[in-house]
């Protein structure tokens, strides 16, 4: 919470880093999948490839309110914060 990067180790690797995701005012707790990451900023949710740290989406939260720390329900995703629960479908393409 209240960092500025991602990174991403790969603990097969011996803690080796595969990449990092920089320069982004990221807010609360993300969430990760088998294959993408989920991490909330600011003013966007931000969904990331696993693999290759490539940004696939940014999805603008329609009030900085959204922004919390984020869990996984089969089909939905929740972010939540002192004040707040946030519930969105999530559409897996």
């Amino acid at each position: 919470s209240g960092s500025n990067a991602i990174t991403c180790l790969n603990a097969d690797k011996q803690g080796k880093r595969e990449w990092v995701i920089a320069n982004k005012p990221f807010r609360g707790k993300g969430v990760m999948t088998q294959d993408r990451v989920y991490a909330p900023t600011l003013d966007a949710l931000l969904e990331i490839d696993l693999q290759g740290g490539k940004l696939l989406n940014t999805l603008q939260w329609a009030s900085p309110r959204h922004c919390g720390n984020l869990m996984l329900l089969p089909g939905y995703l929740i972010s939540t914060s002192a004040n707040h629960l946030y519930i969105f479908p999530l559409i897996i393409k």
